[in-house]
C-alpha cells in the first residue's frame, strides 16, 4: 500500500498499471508469505533474508 501511494504521488495516474500491479502482487504474495513463515523455522528465514541482503548489497557495490 505504501509503495502504491508513493508511486501515485510521484507518477500520478499515468502509471496506473504500475500501481495495479503492486496491489495485485501484494494480494497474491501475502498469503504465500504467511504460509511459508509458519512452515519454515525462524532461524532459516533469518539466514535467507541475510543472504538476500548481502547479495543485493554486493550487486549494488559492483554494478
Amino acid at each position: 500500500m505504501a509503495s502504491s501511494i508513493t508511486f501515485f504521488t510521484l507518477i500520478g495516474l499515468d502509471g496506473w498499471y504500475i500501481i495495479a500491479g503492486l496491489i495485485i502482487g501484494g494480494v497474491i504474495a501475502a498469503p504465500i508469505a504467511a504460509y511459508l513463515t509458519n512452515k519454515i523455522p525462524t532461524k532459516t528465514i533469518m539466514i535467507l533474508v541475510g543472504i538476500v541482503v548481502i547479495i543485493a548489497s554486493l550487486k549494488r557495490l559492483f554494478f
